[in-house]
């Protein structure tokens, strides 16, 4: 249970950090993502911060499947490391844009 706390904290930070991020400027939102480098949360490791430009992004879905995002931030991290009996890494991660 408490790993889905530290989950509700995590997404409401980085809610109040970049929304509403299609309306910011760059300059802006650049400075809002920087916030997202260093949060106080417990067991959580932030691997990349990154301010990422308008354009196209591959979905993955299908192949050759894009679609048109605006200026965004790039949040990745684990919640949570840990390495396994067998010295497998193991963790939440998290992935938002």
């Amino acid at each position: 249970m408490m790993e889905h706390s530290r989950l509700r904290v995590i997404w409401a930070l980085l809610l109040l950090a970049v929304a509403p991020a299609g309306q910011c400027a760059t300059a802006d939102l650049a400075a809002r993502c920087a916030t997202l480098q260093t949060p106080d949360i417990p067991g959580l490791v932030v691997e990349r911060v990154a301010l990422v430009p308008a354009g196209s992004v591959q979905t993955g879905a299908t192949a050759g499947s894009t679609v048109q995002l605006p200026a965004h931030c790039l949040f990745r991290g684990t919640l949570n490391p840990r390495t396994g009996a067998d010295g497998q890494h193991l963790g939440i991660g998290i992935e938002l844009r």
